[in-house]
């Protein structure tokens, strides 16, 4: 939010200078021409008075005075117009860059605008949500069953073929309850490159992470994302942490 704002007053400082040097041309460009025109009509007018006929001897020297300016004046207004449009743009932007700082600064962060809600968590329904599933998985794929077994005293052929059995059941489960699409629509091996904001949640880096992104990287795995969520309901039990049933045949 601070990088936000320091964006943005260097952008509208750029603005209000230009802003206030075109209006400090037109406007003090306007006001020295006029100025110049004027005062060029007056020194023409004067220089052609005969001011011994009009006036008493003592106006001479003050009229004589008022001709030697003529040069000055024509050689130093352009100069003095460009000075002064220069002092007021300068001087009038620092105000109002004062002003929209001051106003941006009043602006309140992110975090204070919109403060991150605190979730409660109740623990033991979380608890019970992570038992449901195990128990769900184990019930159509036998999955905790499998687990648990000592494969050591398997050969590969045997393993094989549980394995299918307990692929297809949690496979079943799986689609019964939640729809399971990849994060990415990548192929994995192929290149890609991770843009600037990418969002941490989506994509996770590996490797070699040095700098700022954007990255090309290799894509490793896909990654999941779960849709249609539709989890049966949590049994009606005293006891979450019974799973399943331990079955009894009765002979």
């Amino acid at each position: 939010m601070i990088n936000k704002k320091k964006y943005y007053l260097k952008s509208v400082s750029k603005k209000i200078f230009w802003t206030q040097f075109i209006l400090s041309l037109v406007f003090f460009g306007t006001l020295f021409s006029g100025l110049y025109l004027y005062s060029s009509m007056l020194f023409s007018k004067a220089s052609g008075i005969d001011v011994q006929k009009i006036y008493p001897p003592d106006y001479q020297g003050f009229f004589d005075m008022v001709l030697s300016l003529k040069e000055p004046v024509n050689i130093f207004v352009i100069p003095a117009c460009g000075i002064v449009i220069l002092v007021f743009t300068f001087f009038s932007w620092l105000i109002l860059r004062g002003l929209v700082k001051k106003t941006i600064s009043q602006i309140p962060t992110q975090t204070e605008t919109a403060p991150k809600e605190t979730l409660k968590v109740d623990p033991e329904l979380e608890k019970r949500k992570f038992l449901h599933i195990l128990s769900v998985l184990q019930e159509e794929g036998r999955l905790i069953d499998f687990l648990n077994e000592d494969l050591s005293e398997y050969n590969d052929d045997d393993i094989g073929a549980a394995v299918r059995s307990i692929h297809k059941g949690c496979n079943d489960a799986l689609k019964k309850y939640i729809e399971l699409k990849p994060l990415l629509n990548d192929e994995e091996d192929s290149i890609i490159e991770v843009e600037e904001n990418f969002n941490p949640e989506k994509i996770r880096l590996t490797g070699n992470v040095v700098g700022n992104p954007p990255f090309k990287g290799i894509v490793r795995h896909r990654g999941w994302k779960a849709e249609n969520i539709n989890l049966p309901d949590l049994k009606k039990v005293q006891d979450a942490s019974f799973l399943v049933p331990a079955e009894i045949e009765v002979e």
